[in-house]
């Protein structure tokens, strides 16, 4: 069977008419909707396409900046100036933060490497990423600054589902006292592995 032969469809589908007066070929109805098949195989495979973005969102601490802290055992969001370094289906609307723009829920893997330093000696601090300003307490990981020269770093790993206008940012929490906190160095990376 040749494409040039009669059974195939001679003029292309308009995309509102199932069936066309100008078919060559009533007598072979099983070809009688092929490009309208066809348009919607197309159509398919554009959406699946967009569903198989890997999604990805990257920043890095660029100023340096002490963070506040108000009230002991109270996590506040970590200070500093934050650029981007790429962002698909994510926007960066402020420092320290990584909002989800995709239209479809994806489960996001996000990792944090960051170092820490405290304004005074013998500080416990807490540190964590948040969902929407909420701490995700199982992401929390603990850190003493035996004195103020002290510079530690940690890593922060979490893996959950985002919908559009969900966002992530990096808190702190002080657990001895209402002593400030600096971020001395954080990147930020997150990815989906949806298709």
């Amino acid at each position: 069977m040749s494409i040039n032969e009669p059974q195939y469809p001679t003029s292309v589908w308009d995309g509102l008419s199932p069936k066309r007066n100008s078919r060559q070929s009533d007598r072979h109805p099983v070809y009688e909707d092929w490009d309208q098949v066809v348009a919607e195989v197309i159509s398919t495979q554009i959406e699946l396409d967009k569903a198989r973005i890997h999604s990805h969102a990257s920043y890095y601490l660029s100023a340096i900046a002490e963070t506040s802290i108000g009230t002991v055992n109270v996590a506040v969001k970590a200070a500093g100036t934050t650029l981007s370094d790429g962002l698909v289906d994510f926007t960066m609307p402020e420092n320290n933060r990584i909002t989800y723009t995709g239209a479809l829920t994806r489960h996001v893997h996000t990792a944090v490497s960051l170092s820490v330093s405290a304004a005074s000696n013998n500080k416990i601090f807490n540190i964590c990423l948040a969902l929407n300003g909420v701490p995700l307490v199982r992401t929390k990981q603990t850190r003493k600054m035996t004195t103020s020269s002290d510079i530690g770093s940690l890593t922060l790993l979490v893996a959950l589902d985002l919908s559009t206008d969900d966002y992530l940012e990096v808190w702190v929490e002080n657990i001895t006292d209402d002593t400030n906190i600096t971020i001395e160095s954080m990147y930020l990376t997150a990815w989906s592995h949806e298709g």
